[in-house]
Order: structure tokens, then C-alpha cells, then sequence
């Protein structure tokens, strides 16, 4: 099930849609295993009024998830992690990563810094993010 953590920092509103990064928050909790093949989504109305958002909102973001094939829904049932999707989500999250370190590391390289001064500030701001 979706817990708070999963869904914290979501910016309404933001520079990002919020169905995307409502769709980009479940992507990581599936790619990082904390929610798995077969678990349950939250309703989409018990969703939208938690975040304070429109039930179209969050439909946009489960329809979004179907057509990457990390969800499927069941009428009458809900949404739920589709099979295969923790291994589609890493992915999905492994190319989203990449494009954004790209023109990071093209302007530290920009700046004369060495290979191992990228990886170490990476290490950094890998360590302070809490993981």
C-alpha cells in the first residue's frame, strides 16, 4: 500500500504536472520494491482527497502507469502493481536519471572538473538524500 513517504514532495503546484510526478513517485516505490507485483493502489478518490487534488489527477496518473505497464486495474476491484513492473520501473527510472545527469556532467566537465571529482560530489548528494 501507498504510505505518505512515497507520495512526500509532491509540489502542487509545481513545475512538474502532478499526475507525473504521482505517476513518477509509485514508478520509484515499485522500482525500489516498496510496493510490489500484485499490491493494491490506493482508490483514486481516497487518493485525490488525501493530496487535495482532482480525481482526474490521479485517474491521469493509473492511466499513465497502464500504459507503461507498472498497473492494471480490476472494475469494481481497484489498481494494482502489474507483474514485471519492479524490472520496468528501474528502467523507466535508470533512462529518467541518465538524461538528467547528462548536462550536469557536461558542465562539470565544462568546468575542468576530473572524472573522480563528478562521481565524488554524485557520491555526496547520494549519501545526503538519506539512502
Amino acid at each position: 500500500m501507498i504510505t505518505e513517504d512515497i507520495l512526500a514532495n509532491v509540489e502542487i503546484p509545481g513545475p512538474v504536472p502532478v499526475y507525473l510526478q504521482i505517476e513518477r513517485r509509485i514508478q520509484y516505490a515499485i522500482a525500489s520494491e516498496r510496493l510490489r507485483p500484485g499490491d493494491k493502489l490506493p482508490a483514486v478518490r481516497e487518493l485525490a482527497e488525501s493530496m487535495g487534488v482532482t480525481l482526474a489527477t490521479v485517474a491521469r496518473a493509473y492511466r499513465e502507469l497502464e500504459v507503461l505497464e507498472s498497473a492494471y486495474a480490476r472494475r469494481g476491484l481497484g489498481a494494482f502493481v502489474a507483474p514485471g513492473a519492479p524490472e520496468k520501473c528501474r528502467a523507466a527510472c535508470r533512462d529518467r536519471v541518465g538524461r538528467g545527469l547528462q548536462g550536469v556532467v557536461a558542465d562539470a566537465a565544462l568546468a575542468g572538473l576530473e572524472p573522480g571529482e563528478i562521481y565524488a560530489i554524485a557520491r555526496e548528494c547520494y549519501t545526503v538524500s538519506g539512502d
